[in-house]
């Protein structure tokens, strides 16, 4: 037998946890009128008594209804819509060991929220379960969390002012299988002020449709945004058309991201930047982008130590009079320090298939086993004044007509084509790579 959440859940209740009945002004409640207070009684009463309150089928009008320790909240899924009739948010549940809400639509009537607050606002929940539920309609974020732990699984979060699923300095976390589409900022974020483990983890998700309505040059905009946080998994999400990464990595330290599916990206496809450490890139599909993945900042901001091996990269995209070579645009991967990247397909980049180093910027970078087709320049490693060293062996490089292998000072070639007949600058061990 297969045994799921919702099946201990419908179970627990069949067994003899039972609903509480709801009054006559939720049962039969008039057309578009606020039932907040009649609401909040019945949910309080129900949790004081260690019920779960079953939420009635149909469009009840509420805001700022607030959860109390152990508050449980079933609904009949699909049909019961909670809908925001004033400002501020639907939910809010604050400091609480343990929590449930299962099977509600919250609808946020396009109302505007304050910026830091989500349809759905939950703060200091140690063991958060929120599952089947749809949050849609929300003139701010969705889902916000903070210092939440606990499983955010199976839900739908659409149109969305602002990001979609907002977690902050979690505390074990699993956001999974997940829809979040039609964002006007980032799909799921997980942030800290500061940086430090967080140990969240974001898999199965689909993110689909992700804007950038707050500006910025890479803050918003993202499928998946981790922003200092440490210790993050984020895998087997399939992710669409964000305007800019699929995945950015700003700063989080032992971040894993691996076996994702992207296509449609605005900017880069996957990003670790700033000072981002001990980063896993693997066995992710990136199909369409201005750059395929990045692992920079080391000058300026000690961004370093990565693996990037086994991702398909291919039908990247011009960018406009072919700007942006010093952002990385236009590569299928660009490194700067401490990076090994390995057995990766490269198909079709406007410019180099992999840039090693810019200017200064390049300490101990290995490349090897790669496969790269119909970029201009196959590999482009700095030996500008300053830059480091690198290990370039056993790539397959096809199509490159502008050189397999370039020395380089910032954009401009400085050495012969180093795979054929060059002599290599000292810096650089270039050994068992194919030209074709």
């Amino acid at each position: 037998m297969n045994v799921d959440r919702r099946w201990l859940i419908a179970s627990g209740l069949a067994a003899g946890a039972g609903f509480r009945t709801v009054g006559r002004a939720l049962a039969q409640p008039v057309a578009g009128s606020d039932v907040t207070t009649e609401l909040q009684r019945e949910i309080d009463a129900a949790t004081r008594a260690g019920r779960p309150f079953a939420v009635p089928a149909g469009p009840l009008y509420v805001t700022g209804l607030r959860l109390a320790e152990g508050a449980r909240l079933i609904g009949v899924r699909g049909g019961s819509r909670l809908v925001l009739a004033g400002d501020g948010p639907l939910i809010v549940a604050e400091g609480a060991a343990r929590m449930t809400i299962s099977g509600i639509v919250f609808d946020g009537a396009a109302r505007p929220l304050e910026s830091d607050h989500g349809l759905v606002d939950c703060s200091g929940v140690a063991d958060l379960a929120i599952s089947d539920c749809v949050i849609e309609r929300c003139g701010g974020v969705g889902l916000r969390l903070r210092t939440c732990g606990g499983w955010i699984e199976r839900n739908r979060v659409r149109d969305i002012a602002r990001g979609g699923i907002f977690s902050s300095h979690a505390t074990g976390l699993v956001i999974d299988d997940n829809s979040v589409e039609r964002c006007g900022d980032n799909g799921i974020q997980v942030w800290r002020a500061s940086g430090g483990d967080d140990g969240t983890r974001v898999s199965a998700n689909r993110v689909t449709d992700i804007g950038n309505t707050s500006g910025g040059t890479g803050q918003y905009g993202n499928g998946i945004s981790i922003f200092r946080a440490g210790g993050v998994t984020v895998s087997d999400n399939i992710i669409r058309r964000c305007a800019y990464s699929a995945v950015r990595n700003n700063g989080g330290a032992n971040v894993v991201i691996s076996n994702n599916n992207c296509a449609e990206l605005g900017e880069t496809a996957i990003f670790a930047e700033f000072e981002f450490q001990g980063c896993v890139i693997a066995n992710n599909s990136i199909d369409g982008a201005s750059a395929g993945i990045q692992m920079v900042n080391f000058a300026d901001q000690n961004g370093h130590a990565a693996v990037c091996s086994g991702n398909i990269i291919r039908n990247l995209h011009p960018t406009q009079a072919h700007s942006g070579h010093e952002w990385g645009y236009e590569c299928g991967i660009k490194a700067e320090a401490d990076v090994a990247i390995s057995g990766n397909v490269i198909e079709g980049a406007p410019w180099v298939g992999i840039l090693v180093g810019w200017g200064p910027s390049l300490r101990d970078v290995l490349v090897s086993g790669n496969i790269i087709r119909d970029a201009p320049i196959g590999i482009a490693v700095s030996v500008a004044d300053g830059a480091g060293g690198a290990a370039i062996t056993g790539n397959l490089i096809s199509g490159a007509n502008l050189g397999a292998i370039l020395g380089m000072k910032w954009d401009q070639a400085a050495t012969g084509d180093l795979a054929r007949t060059a002599s290599p600058p000292p810096q650089l061990a270039i050994s068992g790579n194919q030209a074709r």
